[in-house]
């Protein structure tokens, strides 16, 4: 999209926003709920959002509107094995005036 880039140093990367860190927050935190996380933790004064574990079991469609692994998942549920998720989110002041860096860490464990 316009106003945003990405970055890339080695294996990492990050995006680049032309919107200072007040007005980014809002967007990266409606984005999360959006997708389906609620939102654990949130402090804007370091610039810090965390999501909420959550279950990789949400049943996808294909185009055919077919379910997706659905009896992989039955039995990873049924054996204990969950599968569950959750994002860091970092919004650092942009090096450029009136940027923000957004970076995002992932994990996931099978419960």
């Amino acid at each position: 999209p316009e106003g945003v880039r990405l970055v890339k140093a080695g294996a990492q990367r990050w995006l680049v926003v032309n919107a200072p860190a007040e007005k980014v927050w809002p967007v990266v935190r409606e984005f999360w709920i959006d997708q389906g996380f609620a939102v654990r933790v949130e402090n804007p004064q370091i610039g810090v959002m965390e999501t909420e574990w959550i279950d990789s079991d949400v049943i996808k469609k294909d185009e055919s509107g077919n379910y997706l692994d659905r009896l992989d998942k039955w039995l990873d549920k049924l054996s204990g094995l969950a599968d569950k998720k959750k994002f860091r989110t970092r919004l650092d002041r942009g090096q450029e005036p009136d940027t923000t860096e957004i970076y995002m860490t992932h994990r996931s464990v099978v419960a």
